[in-house]
């Protein structure tokens, strides 16, 4: 009697939190070019969670903050160190998963993402755009549900979309475009997306976070197709280009989770036909400079042989 195998496949699930972006800014972050007097910029990007089997937990919340960090030391008897965080941007976003319980705390098998759109203004500017959070599609594909034959389909925006212009209204200023982001040695301004599996007790929370990179100003224009002459260059900004989606990841495979990282290659730019001559005698100039070295190289080494061999014989002479 013949039995059969029964494979066993482990137990798979992620969170993962893609941003819809072409630039790169500084640490491999995702760089968006956010709002300016005339228009308003936004952040996309999507949430993806994936199961193989029934896990437990219940929806998603996806939590949208900007805000400065700022350090301070005060010396009164013995320094002390006095972090400060003040938070100028909120927005949560709720996504729904479907449960095989009705009490909600078993997620169904299966592939679910949500996508969202995050206007970069003030909040008193943005509690006149509520119509903002409607554009933000779900976008579910199952495995097997019980409760949904044939998932709903929704359009997605392209991965190559980074900012949408709109003109702000003429109440707007200044003073509701938020600060771009910095990094200095006392402060900070963040711009962070939190991916939030909430898990009944005593389970933790499953949670995946990016940061990302905002530039409150004018997107650069597009590159011109590169020459037929082309090399490595020193780009004049940090910022490199290149058609791709970062995304930050949690997965958890056998009960083990580990973080991980997507990113891309940096752009490779041209040279100008001018800094040819120069390159090209830079390169002869370091070549006539090493056949130097090696000459003089290998005349030391002939010295020392010569100067071990006759050591040798005194040392024989000595001897004898």
């Amino acid at each position: 009697m013949r039995h059969h195998k029964v494979e066993l496949v482990p137990k798979q699930k992620s969170l993962t939190i893609h941003i819809h972006t072409n630039h790169t800014g500084p640490h491999g972050m995702p760089l968006v070019y956010g709002s300016t007097p005339d228009r308003v910029g936004f952040i996309k990007g999507s949430v993806r969670f994936s199961s193989n089997y029934d896990c437990k937990g219940r929806d998603i919340q996806i939590i949208y903050e900007a805000w400065v960090e700022t350090h301070g030391t005060a010396n009164d008897k013995h320094s002390s160190h006095h972090p400060h965080k003040e938070v100028f941007g909120r927005k949560t976003f709720t996504f729904p998963l479907v449960h095989t319980k009705h009490n909600g705390s078993i997620i169904a098998a299966g592939v679910y993402e949500k996508e969202f759109e995050i206007p970069l203004i003030h909040p008193a500017a943005d509690n006149a755009r509520r119509s903002f959070e409607s554009t933000s599609s779900t976008v579910m594909h199952f495995k097997s549900s019980p409760y949904l034959a044939s998932p709903p389909a929704s359009p997605k925006s392209s991965p190559t979309s980074s900012s949408t212009s709109l003109p702000l209204t003429s109440a707007s200023s200044e003073s509701l475009v938020l600060p771009s982001s910095n990094y200095s040695p006392n402060s900070r301004v963040r711009y962070t997306i939190r991916a939030v599996l909430r898990r009944p007790f005593p389970s933790l929370n499953y949670e995946a976070s990016q940061e990302i990179w905002v530039v409150n100003s004018d997107s650069p224009r597009q590159p011109s197709e590169p020459s037929m002459h082309s090399s490595i260059s020193c780009p004049p900004s940090p910022v490199s280009e290149g058609p791709f989606v970062v995304s930050a990841a949690v997965q958890e495979q056998s009960g083990e989770s580990e973080p991980t990282v997507v990113t891309a290659s940096p752009k490779v730019d041209t040279i100008s036909n001018e800094m040819l001559p120069k390159i090209r005698s830079n390169s002869m100039t370091a070549k006539l400079s090493n056949n130097y070295f090696n000459k003089q190289r290998f005349v030391l080494y002939l010295c020392y042989l010569f100067i071990l061999i006759l050591s040798l014989t005194i040392c024989k002479q000595l001897s004898s």
